[in-house]
């Protein structure tokens, strides 16, 4: 089976409540016929490895309302990128609008930060905010009449060194 047969049978197989209201078991029944969406963004990154003469690279993938930022010791990019509202993966029928790639070199990279349209209007904030600071905006946006979501993953790299020596063990004879 593949993924969208999956997320369909899925679906299909998670038992209603018995006594949930009548007009709230035909939502979700029409519901189920619709299929459910979401909005991803994933990736993958590949270290810096003086080995290999590599200087490291990351691909991150996303569909819908999903913002990335990547720090390094001495820059910051913002991924900028068609972030539309129709573009997301459905258990119906799959890919609905367009999945977006980004592809570059980023030695120094230090931070990933992904975060979804909650957070759209603190953006700049968002990237550099504490823990208790960034709890305090999420709880300040599920308030808002218009929030519907807040997705936040901040990743943080420790530096890689230069140079490994390895050591022999002991023998004892």
């Amino acid at each position: 089976m593949g993924l969208v047969s999956d997320g369909t049978q899925l679906i299909k197989d998670v038992p209603l409540p018995p006594d949930l209201p009548h007009l709230t078991r035909i939502a979700l029944d029409d519901s189920r016929k619709y299929g459910s969406e979401t909005t991803f963004a994933c990736g993958s990154l590949e270290l810096p490895n003086p080995f290999i003469k590599s200087e490291g690279k990351i691909i991150c993938a996303w569909m819908g309302n999903t913002f990335i930022d990547l720090l390094s010791d001495e820059d910051s990019v913002t991924i900028k990128g068609n972030f539309c509202d129709v573009d997301r993966w459905s258990s119906k029928v799959g890919i609905k609008g367009k999945l977006h790639i980004w592809s570059h070199s980023f030695p120094g990279i230090r931070q990933i930060i992904i975060f979804s349209d909650g957070f759209k209007e603190d953006n700049k904030k968002v990237v550099q905010c504490n823990n208790d600071e960034l709890l305090g905006l999420a709880f300040r946006h599920l308030n808002r009449a218009d929030s519907d979501d807040i997705a936040y993953l901040k990743l943080k790299l420790k530096t890689i060194p230069e140079r490994i020596t390895l050591v022999s063990p002991k023998i004892i004879a």
